[in-house]
């Protein structure tokens, strides 16, 4: 799942903000939580994030996507190193 609207920041309410990061950044990490413990038991496993262009380039008015998907991005490096050990391996990839 991703959310994005197209605001200027100056005008981006708190409430919009707020969502946008929960679903594209709280959402990802319960979804790779919940995939990556039965990963871990088995000692394998592949995680794939969906990051995006905004991960490492700025748009217009997009601020609140954009943050989420860099943070995604530094999620999913956070991920891969600690899951590394476990045999779960953790990607993203940036369609676009």
């Amino acid at each position: 799942a991703g959310r994005t609207k197209r605001t200027p920041t100056l005008d981006l309410p708190d409430d919009e903000w707020s969502g946008i990061m929960e679903t594209n950044v709280t959402g990802t990490l319960k979804a790779c939580q919940v995939f990556a413990r039965p990963m871990i038991e088995r000692k394998y496993g592949r995680i794939i994030n969906i990051a995006s262009l905004t991960t490492y380039l700025g748009f217009l008015e997009v601020t609140a996507y954009g943050t989420s998907k860099a943070a995604v991005g530094g999620l999913t490096r956070q991920l891969a190193v600690e899951w590394a050990p476990h045999g779960v391996t953790v990607n993203a990839i940036a369609p676009g």
